[in-house]
């Protein structure tokens, strides 16, 4: 049970910091759609719209895998949640067949 809750205080640390960096990213993409938005008449009248469309299409692309890389260390850290009382459960009967009546305290 030891090693779940170690192993899960790391994963959150792990969390945090892919949290921080899609915090980044989703930053940085809408900054840069509100600098797109606030000159629009600007992007029209030069026809800089495939442009701003591939600039915006690669910051989003940054920020999808970055969001499918911290929904994966969301997910692994439910499954520890999940599996840690079986493992124990499971560990423990084991024990408890391996050692017998001779192993018990009484």
């Amino acid at each position: 049970m030891t090693l779940f809750l170690l192993s899960a205080a790391l994963v959150s640390k792990w969390i945090g910091s892919c949290r921080a960096k899609l915090l980044e990213a989703s930053a940085a993409r809408m900054s840069h759609t509100q600098e797109i938005l606030h000159g629009i008449r600007v992007v029209k009248m030069y026809a800089w719209e495939p442009h701003m469309t591939q600039s915006l299409a690669a910051l989003r692309h940054v920020e999808l895998k970055l969001l499918r890389t911290f929904q994966l260390v969301c997910n692994i850290n439910i499954d520890l949640f999940v599996l840690a009382p079986i493992f124990t459960t499971v560990t423990v009967f084991a024990v408890a067949l391996k050692f017998g009546e001779e192993g018990c305290v009484r």
